[in-house]
């Protein structure tokens, strides 16, 4: 499953300084096999989300319908979420 952080937190990420490359982004992994491996309990992020808030993070289809269900709810609020 694959989840992308707000652009607003990937772009300015401590140690991100090769803004024309995301795969040196430290928020990035090469371990994963992923192009750009975050790893959080469930997800590993690929890239970052222009249209999130600071703190939200987008996940594929596949992923809201395993956690969720019903991809007719949409956005979900009081999510909490950490990088591990």
């Amino acid at each position: 499953m694959t989840a992308a952080v707000s652009h607003l937190m990937y772009d300015q990420w401590p140690g991100y300084t090769n803004k024309g490359n995301p795969n040196t982004n430290p928020l990035c992994g090469p371990s994963t096999g992923s192009p750009c491996g975050l790893h959080q309990s469930r997800f590993s992020s690929s890239i970052d989300c222009e249209g999130c808030h600071l703190h939200d993070i987008d996940i594929t289809p596949t992923a809201f319908n395993a956690l969720i269900g019903d991809m007719d709810i949409g956005r979900v609020h009081n999510v909490s979420w950490s990088f591990e």
